[in-house]
């Protein structure tokens, strides 16, 4: 009886030390992975804040709305740094562990190493749960959001951005011409757009008047053209073709006006022919 009881108090005692154990190193992986995670998500976002400084100052952006855009994109930039942050707490934990001699000590008390796994499967499992909330609840919300707010931007440069008699290339591979701009609809008279989107197309359109129409739903901008002509020829001047028309939509994607804002696209800068 007595050496049941000895043996039960002994075992207990063991437990007991294997839990103080576990949220030791629990404890030594938290601050190691809250500096890890603002580290990474810094470093990740130091880019974004750089291009973002660069539309403030080039293109009159919001300071509120670039707050809002690193907002949004938080929660993509965790996605991965959570991950990274989980093996970095545990790389340092483990190796102050073993440069205080303290794994050593461990396992002289009987405790091997896979007995002190706990506490990392513990907080691996805890990252795991918060970047699966993450891709599963606040990937859309942010994604729809960004999305929202770019093409607000993207509006209100787009419309703002275009002046009667002079050639507009706001839009990335698009040239726009105006005779005449009413500053209060944004009705255009005397239209010359040269598009060369298509990479085997080039188009260019004369129309005698235009308006910029917002379409919120689909987010895109089109140029409304009444009374014109496009004249469509291929980059290797094979073929042509020419198309009367009485009214015409040029519809203008999210994507394309938002690339003009980077300053590191690829490929070739744009030349302007008229």
């Amino acid at each position: 009886m007595l050496l049941s009881a000895t043996s039960c108090s002994s075992k207990q005692r063991y437990n007991h030390m294997k839990k103080i154990i576990n949220i030791y190193i629990f404890k030594e992986m938290i601050p190691v992975f809250i500096t890890g995670l603002i580290l990474f998500t810094f470093l990740v976002l130091a880019g974004r804040v750089l291009q973002l400084t660069e539309w403030m100052v080039n293109h009159g952006t919001d300071i509120s709305q670039i707050l809002l855009i690193i907002v949004y994109t938080i929660p993509y930039v965790l996605f991965f740094t959570l991950p990274m942050a989980t093996l970095l707490a545990s790389l340092i934990a483990f190796s102050r562990l073993n440069e205080d001699n303290e794994i050593i000590a461990l396992k002289s008390s009987g405790i091997s190493l896979y007995q002190i796994l706990p506490p990392v499967v513990t907080f691996s499992i805890i990252s795991y749960l918060l970047a699966s909330f993450i891709a599963i609840y606040l990937f859309p919300i942010g994604n729809h959001s960004m999305a929202r707010l770019l093409f607000e931007i993207a509006q209100s440069n787009t419309s703002i951005g275009i002046k009667q008699g002079v050639f507009n290339d706001n839009i990335p591979n698009i040239v726009l011409y105006a005779n005449h701009v009413s500053s209060h609809d944004q009705t255009m008279e005397g239209v010359f757009i040269f598009d060369e989107r298509d990479p085997s197309i080039s188009n260019t359109i004369i129309a005698r008047k235009g308006r910029i129409m917002s379409d919120p739903k689909k987010m895109s901008i089109n140029l409304h053209l009444i009374d014109g002509s496009s004249f469509m020829v291929s980059k290797d001047l094979d073929s042509s073709k020419k198309l009367q028309f009485k009214s015409y939509d040029l519809r203008i994607g999210l994507k394309d006006i938002m690339s003009r804002f980077s300053s590191r696209m690829k490929g070739k800068k744009r030349d302007v022919h008229l």
